[in-house]
């Protein structure tokens, strides 16, 4: 069963941030970064059974 990612607003925060940095320190590393990022989360979309995480609220 598949279930979307929820990120929380100081994750895509941190996301952005990361992104910058990752700009400034070489062109496109942040493109890289923010790619493998989006595999990742489709992945755990994908297969959440695997990738639990309790949410307390």
């Amino acid at each position: 069963m598949s279930r979307p990612v929820i990120l929380r607003p100081d994750a895509e925060l941190d996301i952005q941030i990361t992104y910058i940095e990752l700009e400034q320190v070489r062109t496109g590393l942040g493109m890289q970064f923010t790619a493998q990022l989006r595999v990742v989360l489709e992945r755990i979309e994908s297969m959440p059974e695997l990738h639990f995480m309790n949410n307390p609220g």
